[in-house]
This record gives C-alpha cells, sequence and structure tokens, in this order.
C-alpha cells in the first residue's frame, strides 16, 4: 500500500513537473521556417491531435490489455481499449490551457496533458512487477537485463538510463542492480517549459 501512495505521489509531481523553470538557460534553435524547436514540437503533436497530419504513433510503447499505449495518444482510445482506471486525478495545467489528468490503474499509472480538445499521454509509470514494458523488461531486473533488452544507445544520469526514441524517453532508475521504476515519458515534456 506504501508503494502504492508513493507511487501515485511521484506520479503527481512528474505530472506537474512541467510547470518548474528549467535551471539553465538553453539557446533556442531555429530551424529555417523561423519557429523555435517549441513551436515545432507542439506544432507537430497539435496536427497529429487535430488529425491533419495522421500518422501512426511511434518509440516506445508499454502494452496493457492487448493496448498498446504510445506518448502523445489521445487517452479515449486507451481507456475504451483497457477500461476504467481505478482512481483518477486532475489538476489545471501549467504549461497547457486545460487540465493534466492521471489515471492511476492497478500496475501503471498514466498522466496526459490537454491539447486541442484531447487529453494526450504524456508519461506512464510501471509502479510493481507485475507487468513489464514488451521488451520484458521489470521492476527487479538487473542493469545487465535492461542493456540485454535495450542496448548501449542510453543516456546515463544520476543512477537511470534514458533511451530515447521518435521523440520520447523511456527511463530506468536503478537501486544498486536493480530496476526500482520504469518510466515512459513523451517529448512534449522537454519542450513545454
Amino acid at each position: 500500500m506504501k508503494k502504492k501512495i508513493l507511487a501515485v505521489m511521484i506520479c503527481s509531481v512528474l505530472c506537474l513537473a512541467a510547470c518548474g523553470k528549467k535551471d539553465s538557460v538553453e539557446e533556442t534553435k531555429q530551424p529555417q521556417d523561423g519557429k523555435t524547436e517549441q513551436q515545432v514540437a507542439v506544432d507537430k503533436t497539435e496536427n497529429t491531435a487535430s488529425g491533419d497530419e495522421k500518422k501512426e504513433p511511434t518509440g516506445y510503447f508499454f502494452t496493457s490489455e492487448s493496448v498498446n499505449i504510445y506518448m502523445d495518444q489521445d487517452i479515449t482510445e486507451i481507456v475504451n481499449g483497457i477500461g476504467e482506471p481505478v482512481s483518477y486525478f486532475e489538476a489545471a495545467s501549467c504549461a497547457f490551457e486545460g487540465l493534466d489528468k492521471v489515471y492511476t490503474y492497478d500496475h501503471f499509472v498514466i498522466n496526459t496533458y490537454p491539447l486541442e480538445g484531447k487529453d494526450l499521454v504524456s508519461s506512464v509509470v510501471l509502479m510493481d512487477d507485475l507487468v513489464e514494458t514488451p521488451e520484458g523488461a521489470y521492476i527487479g531486473c538487473s542493469v545487465t537485463d535492461v542493456v540485454d533488452a535495450y542496448g548501449e544507445g542510453y543516456k546515463e544520469t544520476a543512477g537511470a538510463y534514458t533511451y530515447s526514441k521518435d521523440g520520447m524517453d523511456l527511463m530506468f532508475l536503478f537501486d544498486g542492480d536493480s530496476v526500482k521504476s520504469i518510466q515512459y515519458f513523451s517529448g512534449i515534456l522537454n519542450t513545454a517549459n
């Protein structure tokens, strides 16, 4: 029970992380069309969300009840496929107009952000060892298991390995040699600040 409460608190903090300011000032690159990287990322998500640019989701995904859960996917499709959550929480979004929402299921939590009248997945956090990634990683597996499943192409930061693919991140946090947390993040979280 303590793990679930801690996990919901972590997810809430992650959900609200977009409200925080970055510690360092980063130079904004200007693509040729004059838009900043943030504008390009938001435009890409808006086009996908509004149907202007219908494309298949990409990047790492989590699967539950035979439903693949991708970052920036409409939560409605997911809830229709896997059912109603055990609990639900919402709060005003600091980064977008509308509400950020937290859908807690038995073994994982989905966070969303509002865009163009839809709620899109911003992160998925695995809560226990009763679920695993499609590649076979789970809470409690070893560092070696993660590297065997995902390869050497990770970025290591403060006891975590982060794999990036198609504008999203998959993070493994370690406690010694074993995984203590698995988190999927949308690239929109990097551009929303």
